[in-house]
């Protein structure tokens, strides 16, 4: 196998299991906050967005981001932030 595939193909692998991982903590916050308190806040409602606010300011495509990521995870906890 050429070295420049064998690059490419680690680094996909890698590229992959950073993304499943995220994908992975979001799920278990969600989870675990919407078992515990069902209040909707999230690590990201709660730590990363006031960050983002007060250092870059937030894109809306990050908060629409979130949101139909929440609604593939699990659908009712927007319903219970409102």
């Amino acid at each position: 196998m050429r070295p420049g595939l064998r690059c490419f193909f680690v680094s996909f692998a890698c590229t992959l299991i950073v993304l499943g991982s995220l994908l992975a903590l979001a799920r278990v916050d969600l989870a675990t906050r919407h078992v515990g308190f069902a209040d909707g806040k999230t690590v990201y409602v709660e730590q990363l967005r006031p960050f983002l606010q007060a250092h870059t300011g937030i894109c809306k495509f990050t908060d629409l981001w979130y949101n139909r990521l929440i609604e593939i995870i699990c659908p009712q906890a927007l319903g219970d932030s409102s």
